[in-house]
């Protein structure tokens, strides 16, 4: 989710550090937010996980139990 309105995330973060593009490729403004996503845009139109969208991988190796 992105952050709401008023959130002290909004236009929080180091410019010098924050990627370009958010997680759903939405270019950042000049103060860009906290957070994977940028504030504004149709919050409905971004993307959003669904089954089978990451591979299943064992958590536990070497002798653990799965």
């Amino acid at each position: 989710m992105q952050p709401v309105a008023g959130s002290a995330l909004v236009g929080a973060a180091a410019v010098a550090l924050a990627p370009a593009q958010d997680f759903d490729a939405i270019v950042r403004d000049a103060a860009p937010d906290i957070g994977a996503l940028e504030r504004g845009g149709d919050p409905l139109a971004r993307w959003t996980p669904t089954p089978g969208f990451k591979r299943a991988t064992l958590v536990f190796r070497n002798g653990f139990e799965d």
